[in-house]
């Protein structure tokens, strides 16, 4: 899974100290802060990630989305988003956030449709290269 990730932000991006860590011990990164790792398998290989981890104001914050360039356009990133947002959901947060770039058009336009809307930054951006904020409420 961290492989997947990594092959991903190098093919789009820069890899930053945030990831390495991530890189380096996904579970402390995610499971020891309270969060889930799903992974989508095709005959046993993982083919798309993502992460899930709870922030301090009760939401939950979509991280890590990955999905093998062979596996694109399956619907498996969308499937994994709407884990997230079934686990957040359980979970009674108020909401799912997540960062991204709008240079994924792909990307943002599954978000989209998932019921996540555009937002002002509260925060600074975790990478100097996530230039998207969304949002998503949950009932």
């Amino acid at each position: 899974m961290s492989r997947l990730n990594q092959e991903w932000i190098v093919g789009h991006f820069e890899v930053k100290d945030i990831d390495e860590a991530f890189f380096r011990d996904p579970a402390a990164e995610v499971i020891a802060k309270g969060g889930e790792i799903f992974c989508a398998l095709i005959d046993d290989a993982v083919v798309g990630c993502a992460c899930v981890v709870p922030a301090s104001d009760g939401s939950m914050y979509l991280t890590k989305v990955a999905v093998t360039p062979a596996a694109q356009g399956r619907g498996i990133g969308r499937r994994l988003c709407a884990a997230v947002i079934d686990l957040a959901r359980e979970r009674r947060a108020p909401k799912v956030t997540l960062w991204s770039n709008s240079g994924l058009r792909a990307a943002v336009r599954v978000y989209e449709s998932l019921g996540f809307s555009h937002r002002p930054s509260p925060v600074t951006p975790p990478h100097s290269d996530a230039d998207v904020y969304m949002e998503r409420s949950l009932p």
